[in-house]
This record gives structure tokens, C-alpha cells and sequence, in this order.
């Protein structure tokens, strides 16, 4: 069955892991407001399934707060048993994960559902961070838990609400922590989101690797660096540059690989974050980022044919899953297609095959939880052969 669970929380707030099957009580979604809170027993909208039980309501919104005192939303589709909830909130979503250099658009998620005291509070979230989980639960027969993946982790930069007829939800729109501009990072007054200032010093006959560790490490002490990217990639003359956002540096990196690898190829340095915490600089040429092992797609996982969207660079669609992030690298299963004497093709007697290794560049996921067809609750890989180092 489709999962989501969805979490937002002020900046200052740790975040609290989570897994599927912790639930234990109600499904609630809470919004805050003035921070006063009284007891009550009817809450604006309270269904089963949340990490506990829920204790108290907002007066300023109506609605309940559970999982913990300092979080505003905190929705899932699984009820208190870990099963899926037929009650749960009807959500949307349209994510797109991608380096910093390329432009791939806010991150949005829409729920359905909400009462207006919700959708009144709606411009108190921006600022705040977000953990979205989505993937695949327990209960059909080709769904698999395991591919639900760590949280999508951001910062709201949008809250709005939204009434028609007899329908109301709340968007969220938001961005990668390290990716939120400055006036949204102030707001939040979490030093992880203050504006960057990246130093970076590539002194002559230095690998591109320690440079940019250092960059980094020094700008973001409080992130994890994780480097893996081609050793030819050495400075030929000293360079001191200063840059205000990691977007600015991203795109410094690619260009300045792709002047110095000349490779057709060869795809650049890119730059991506994970999970809140993690800085993840590759290049395609090795394993890089929390996934050293390549992850195999099973032809069951499949919805539709990959297609080559260009030379070298190939795209498939296959369930919504949450363990894939550019800079991983993923195994196609050996699909075979073969067209029958009745198509009249000239490629009758072959075959198209995409099986082998090859090196994500770019996820989508996009969905709606409650449409039935298969292609409403998807994952969209782009990806390409791996680079020449």
C-alpha cells in the first residue's frame, strides 16, 4: 500500500527518528500557533495514526498535537497497528532531487483534507523544517517497506492554504536545508541555515578533493562531507575564490571539472545534500554518498519502459521509492523486449535491452496517495553510464 509520513518541526527542534511500524495512536496533523494549549476531547480533525497518543489542542488552530510538543505537522498513512489507514489524509506530492547546479524547482506537498483552523496558521511553517518519507507498505504483494528509504529533509519557504467548494488543503513548498535562501534561514534563527560563506583555496598540484573537503567542513561544521570524485581533477595554478551560496559554488565545480576532464562523457562534479546532515561531492567516476552498493531495480519495480532520453543518458519509471538520491548508482534487471513478425519493424529479429550499471543524476517523485492507477504514486530516475575517471 502507498506510504507517506510527513513531519514538520521548528529548526531548532531535533529531529526525532522515526520508522513505519512505531505508530501507536491517532493520525493527527498539527499546526502552531500562539503556543497555548488546552485539553480537549473533539479536535478540528484527529484519525488514527501517530507516533502516540494525542494530549492536547491548540486553541489558535484547532488541532491536535502528538508525536511531540515542538511539532507542527506530523501526519502518516499507517494507523496504530503499522497497517495502512483507510482514514489517513489524502496527500500530493512533486519533488524533485537534484545537484545544486541544476535548476529542478521547489519541492512541493500538498494535504488534503485539513480543517480552516489549519490552513489560517499556514504562513507560521515557513521557516521551519520538513521530513517527508514516502515509498511502499506492507499489504500487496509486490510492495516492498525496505525501499521506503531515509526522510526527504528541507525548509519550508511557502505555506499557503486553499479553499474550493467543499475542499481544503494546505501546500507546502520547500527547499534543501542548505539550498533555502537567506531570508528564510534567518527567520528559523538556526545557525545549519544561515547563509554561506564558502572559501575555497585549490592550491597548484592539489587534488580537487581536499579542497573542496575543506570548503566545505570549514562553511558547514556541523554537516558530514562526503567527497568521491575522479583524481585527475588537480589544479594546475593556485585559485582563491569566495561564494555566498552553495548553488554558486555547485555550478563553480561542474564547470570547472568539465574544463578540465575532456571527456564527452564525462558528467562534472555535482553537489547534493542528504538527510539534513550529509554533503554529498561526486562526480559519477566511484562510489559515492550513503549508497556504495549499486541498488537493484527489479523488473516487478518497473512501470513502463526505460527509454533512452539521449545518448548515454537513459530514464525509467518504477514504484514510488525513497532509498534513491542523485550520485547512487542503480542495476537494471535484463528486460528484454522483443517485437513480433506483426509490427512490420525493421527491428523484429532484435532486441532492447537496458540492463548493466548506471549512475543516477536526478530523482522525481510525484504522486497522489489516494488515485488508484499506478502511475499517480511514482519515482522518475534519470540516469547515465558511468563516467571515465
Amino acid at each position: 500500500m502507498r506510504f507517506y509520513k510527513l513531519r514538520v518541526f521548528p529548526a531548532a527542534a531535533e529531529a526525532t527518528p522515526t520508522t513505519a511500524t512505531a505508530q501507536t495512536s491517532a493520525d493527527t496533523a498539527t499546526v502552531g500557533g500562539n503556543g497555548t494549549s488546552t485539553n480537549t476531547t473533539e479536535p478540528d480533525f484527529s484519525i488514527t495514526n501517530t507516533l502516540r497518543a494525542p494530549t492536547t489542542q491548540n486553541t489558535a488552530t484547532g488541532l491536535t498535537n502528538a508525536a511531540s510538543t515542538t511539532d507542527l505537522i506530523n501526519i502518516s498513512s499507517l494507523d496504530q497497528t503499522g497497517n495502512p489507514n483507510p482514514g489517513a489524509l489524502m496527500i500530493e506530492v512533486d519533488i524533485s532531487l537534484a545537484p545544486y547546479h541544476v535548476i529542478a524547482g521547489a519541492r512541493m506537498v500538498r494535504i488534503w483534507g485539513v480543517g480552516l483552523a489549519a490552513i489560517a496558521q499556514a504562513l507560521q511553517l515557513v521557516g521551519n523544517q520538513v521530513e517527508l518519507t514516502l515509498g511502499m507498505s506492507k499489504g500487496l504483494p509486490l510492495a516492498n517497506p525496505a525501499e521506503q528509504g531515509a526522510p526527504i529533509t528541507g525548509v519550508v519557504q511557502q505555506a499557503f492554504g486553499n479553499w474550493q467548494g467543499v475542499n481544503q488543503n494546505l501546500t507546502l513548498v520547500f527547499l534543501p536545508l542548505y539550498g533555502a535562501p537567506p531570508g528564510v534561514a534567518r527567520a528559523t534563527g538556526d545557525t545549519a541555515l544561515a547563509p554561506a560563506n564558502i572559501v575555497f583555496n585549490w592550491a597548484v598540484n592539489q587534488p580537487m578533493t581536499d579542497a573542496v573537503t575543506a570548503a566545505l567542513q570549514t562553511a558547514f561544521p556541523q554537516a558530514t562531507v562526503q567527497v568521491s570524485i575522479s583524481a585527475s581533477l588537480v589544479a594546475t595554478s593556485a585559485e582563491t575564490t569566495i561564494f555566498p551560496s552553495l548553488q554558486e559554488f555547485s555550478r563553480y565545480l561542474n564547470a570547472r571539472s568539465l574544463d578540465i576532464v575532456k571527456n564527452q562523457n564525462y558528467v562534472g562534479v555535482s553537489v547534493s545534500t542528504e538527510n539534513n546532515s550529509v554533503i554529498n561531492v561526486y562526480d559519477g567516476t566511484q562510489a559515492s554518498g550513503s549508497t556504495q552498493t549499486p541498488t537493484a531495480i527489479a523488473y516487478t519495480d518497473l512501470i513502463g519502459q526505460p527509454v533512452w532520453n539521449s545518448l548515454l543518458l537513459m530514464q525509467f519509471i518504477c514504484v514510488m521509492r525513497g532509498d534513491l538520491a542523485p550520485g547512487d548508482y542503480v542495476t537494471m534487471p535484463n528486460t528484454i523486449v522483443q517485437q513480433s513478425a506483426a509490427s512490420y519493424s525493421q527491428y523484429r529479429t532484435g532486441a532492447l535491452s537496458f540492463a548493466g550499471t548506471f549512475f543516477v543524476t536526478k530523482v522525481r517523485l510525484v504522486g497522489n496517495s489516494r488515485t488508484p492507477s499506478a502511475e499517480s504514486w511514482v519515482t522518475v530516475v534519470d540516469c547515465a553510464l558511468q563516467s571515465p575517471a
